[in-house]
Order: C-alpha cells, then sequence, then structure tokens
C-alpha cells in the first residue's frame, strides 16, 4: 500500500513544485532565459524570412516565395511592431487581484497576442492578412518548440499535460506525431 501511495505521489509533482524547490534567483533566471529564448525564437525567423531576397532561386520557387513571404528589409520597424504586439502577454499581471482560471487566460492572452502580431505585420508590411498569418504561425511554430525545449531540458513539463490527455495518451509528443503521420 505505500509503494502505491509513493508512486502515486511522485506521479503529481508539479512543475511549480520543481521550481520552488530552486533559490528565487534562479528561479527568475530561468523565466528570463525562458521568455528572452521564446522572444527571439518568434522574431528571428520572421526577420530572416522576411529580408531574405529571393533572386537567387530557381524562377518556380522565387514566384512562390514572393506570392508567400513579403520582402521587407527592414529589420528594426518590424521587430518594434511585433514587440509591441505583443504587450497584451502583460494583462495577466493585472489580473493577479482577481481569481481566474488559468489555463483559459492563458490561451485566449496567446490568441490575442497572435491576432495582435497579424494586425502588425499586415499594417507594417502592407501584405495582406494571409501571408501576415503565415509569418506569424511561422513564429508561434518555432517560439513553441523553442519554450518545450527549454522546458523538457529544465525537466519540466509543458503545463498542458492534463489538457491534452488524448493527444499525450501514449507519453510523448514524438508517439502523437507518429500517430498523425500514420507512423
Amino acid at each position: 500500500m505505500t509503494s502505491s501511495s509513493s508512486s502515486s505521489s511522485a506521479a503529481t509533482i508539479t512543475n511549480a513544485q520543481i521550481l520552488q524547490s530552486h533559490p528565487l534567483g534562479l528561479q527568475y533566471l530561468f523565466f528570463l532565459f525562458l521568455v528572452t529564448l521564446s522572444t527571439l525564437s518568434f522574431h528571428l525567423p520572421i526577420r530572416l524570412l522576411c529580408a531574405y531576397n529571393p533572386v537567387s532561386l530557381p524562377s518556380p520557387l522565387r514566384a512562390l516565395w514572393a506570392r508567400m513571404i513579403p520582402h521587407f528589409p527592414h529589420p528594426t520597424p518590424l521587430s518594434t511592431a511585433l514587440l509591441v504586439s505583443s504587450c497584451t502577454k502583460l494583462f495577466p499581471i493585472l489580473l493577479i487581484i482577481w481569481d481566474y482560471d488559468l489555463p483559459s487566460s492563458a490561451t485566449a492572452v496567446s490568441w490575442a497576442v497572435i491576432v495582435n502580431n497579424i494586425a502588425a505585420l499586415e499594417i507594417l508590411m502592407d501584405c495582406g492578412y494571409v501571408r501576415a498569418s503565415l509569418l506569424a504561425g511561422i513564429g508561434a511554430g518555432m517560439r513553441t518548440v523553442v519554450g518545450w525545449g527549454v522546458l523538457r531540458a529544465a525537466g519540466l513539463g509543458t503545463g498542458w499535460e492534463g489538457y491534452a490527455s488524448e493527444c499525450m495518451a501514449k507519453g510523448s509528443v514524438w508517439a502523437w506525431l507518429g500517430d498523425l503521420v500514420g507512423m
């Protein structure tokens, strides 16, 4: 009976408990590192894709690239627009004084940030919502991969394990992806 209770208590260790076992300064450095890498992984692919001049590509690829990826050789206004449009992420700080559902609030804020990023890209580059959505999707995908990688490297879960149990039933993202592509 003690072995089953100890294994069930080991299975209920949360990310918060793992983080709280470390000194506060290390926790702040970890979150600073995570946020910095996430921000860079969102901005850099968008900046690099928009700054690339596809003249060296073969003609059919060049036409596809020009249709899908807008050319914008000015990286500073692009980063400024993305940073300003991402300030919606700061909204949950105001919610500290109210009781709210963290996962649904985090999801709502994430979607609001993505919509703001799309609008900022469309307004700045005048490229249309489809192309701006493509760029924001690439950036958001890279941010997710890097964020998950940092969390996994630190021995933490993504925080969504209980909410995506049907996707993670086999234990990992890799198993889920394997099922998705039919492997």
